[in-house]
């Protein structure tokens, strides 16, 4: 594996820049039926349209690479490539689903999830009804693949099984956020509830340092402290409460920007701001012992 990323890396660096999504893009991707290279004939198993994936890898690879060096996102930049790779994946389903459930392909479904993943994110950014309804779209799609990912990670050997168990969890939590972004801006909140539990243990469990959390702070506007017992002892009635909390907070804060395009985004900032306000206060106050 290690020698096939040298080889990924050398080719993705060979790839003229002026021309990212060209033909001219040559990959090799191991599979569990063979190998996939130029001029070479697709193993028996591998879709047919294999390089719709290898081109969205491919992006999502160097935007990410790029991305961290420039110190922004620009998840936009190589949205039509996710979408092509999408439209596959919907077209020619049960032969990706075959070749996903191969316990072997298991690297090639989680890159599929952190393509599916940047593609829903994109159309929940835009906030429009036709946005949203693809981005439940794209998210059922990410779903399957998801649910297929995880066995084949439990299936793993044992030396391998925990670091990608620990990879599992992160995709389903980044798949739960976007879920419960979703639903939240749709004003689907009965929808918003698992979603949220999911991503207040995830947070809760790995120990996510206050400025990376997204939701685990949200507990203070209950009057509870961010911890993973207080996540476990959460009841599904606090839950629903913290979310009407929560879309009241926010139409109050859309209210006063106006109808502005990134309210939403707007109001939940507000949100985390107000709440990390509240707690810094609250840890004063314990430190002098008021």
């Amino acid at each position: 594996m290690d020698a096939h990323n040298k080889e990924y890396r050398k080719l993705l660096k060979e790839t003229s820049d002026g021309n990212p999504l060209g033909e001219n893009i040559v990959n090799i991707s191991h599979t569990a039926y063979g190998i996939v290279a130029p001029g070479q004939p697709l193993p028996e198993g591998v879709p047919k349209n294999f390089h719709l994936k290898q081109r969205a890898q491919a992006c999502f690879f160097s935007g990410r690479r790029n991305d961290i060096a420039q110190g922004k996102i620009g998840i936009f930049k190589h949205e039509r490539v996710y979408l092509e790779y999408h439209e596959d994946l919907l077209q020619n389903e049960q032969d990706w689903v075959s070749f996903f459930s191969h316990p072997d392909n298991y690297v090639h479904a989680e890159q599929t999830c952190g393509i599916l993943g940047t593609l829903a994110t994109i159309f929940r950014q835009r906030g429009d009804t036709e946005s949203y309804k693809k981005c439940e779209e794209v998210l059922d799609m990410e779903k399957k693949v998801l649910g297929l990912y995880k066995v084949s990670v439990y299936a793993l050997d044992e030396s391998e099984r925990a670091s990608s168990i620990h990879c599992y969890n992160e995709l389903e939590y980044k798949y739960c956020l976007i879920r419960f972004n979703l639903y939240m801006y749709t004003k689907q909140l009965d929808k918003a509830s698992p979603y949220l539990r999911k991503c207040l243990e995830y947070e809760a469990k790995e120990n996510v340092s206050d400025d990376d959390q997204n939701v685990l702070f949200f507990l203070m506007m209950l009057g509870l402290q961010p911890t993973l017992r207080n996540v476990k002892s959460l009841s599904e009635l606090q839950l629903r409460k913290l979310i009407r909390k929560l879309h009241d907070f926010s139409k109050s804060q859309m209210d006063s920007e106006g109808e502005k395009a990134s309210r939403e985004r707007v109001a939940l900032v507000n949100v985390k701001v107000v709440v990390k306000q509240r707690k810094r206060l609250m840890i004063s106050k314990l430190a002098v012992g008021v």
